[in-house]
């Protein structure tokens, strides 16, 4: 699930069903928008800085709209 998190400079992240928060390094326009269900492929990324601190950096490989 996409989630709005406007603390700190941060914009979008997406929570897994587990509760576990990512947040992406770029997430396309069309996908931010608050609870919006999604499938989401990513891998990690190594030595990314992140003004978040919320959660796991990561790198989208594929998104899509969950039906």
């Amino acid at each position: 699930t996409v989630i709005s998190y406007a603390v700190d400079g941060c914009s979008y992240m997406v929570q897994l069903e587990s509760g576990k928060k990512l947040e992406p390094e770029a997430l396309p326009d069309e996908f931010r928008k608050d609870q919006l269900k999604v499938w989401i492929k990513y891998g990690g990324v190594k030595g990314g800085l992140s003004v978040c601190m919320a959660g796991e950096m990561v790198n989208v490989t594929a998104i899509e709209l969950r039906k």
